[in-house]
């Protein structure tokens, strides 16, 4: 007998699976820590956020809504109800259409609201350790539908 350890086909494969499986512990403990570490700081710019958001949202609605009610008395109705031809229709159809899609932004941020306020639930199971998969699953398929929105609405914009 030489003293050393044989060459198992079984081990081969055992090893790295240990290795693998250990490292993976690890991290998971290192970011256990990070969240438990930071986790309260992290909830409370999540929430602060949310508040900024949601108040963005609101002023930019009554913003917008001031604009369109102006716009709309100023230089879309007018040419409506003129007996003279409309000067430049291209124009007026392109004015037109940005005062019917200005709220879109309001939309957007409203978009925006939710996904946070669920990425802040999803943020608050993982601290409590009370997150599934079916949980993420629905946060990914929610924000997968907000990017497509907003990048839709960037598009026609």
């Amino acid at each position: 007998m030489s003293g050393g350890l044989k060459e198992d086909p079984v081990l081969r494969g055992f090893v790295p699976s240990i290795v693998k499986i250990s490292i993976s512990s690890q991290i998971r403990q290192t970011l256990r820590n990070e969240l438990e570490l930071r986790g309260k700081t992290i909830l409370e710019a999540l929430e602060i956020q949310e508040v900024l958001i949601a108040e963005l949202s609101r002023t930019i609605d009554v913003d917008i809504r001031s604009i369109t009610s102006s716009r709309e008395t100023r230089s879309v109705i007018p040419p409506i109800v003129s007996k003279t031809p409309i000067a430049n229709p291209s124009e007026w159809v392109s004015l037109r259409k940005s005062t019917l899609t200005a709220s879109k932004t309001v939309m957007e941020l409203t978009e925006a609201s939710q996904s946070l306020t669920e990425f802040k639930s999803v943020f608050k199971a993982i601290l409590e350790d009370k997150l599934t998969s079916a949980r993420i699953d629905s946060f990914i398929k929610e924000a997968d539908e907000f990017i497509k929105i907003v990048e839709k609405n960037r598009a026609v914009n």
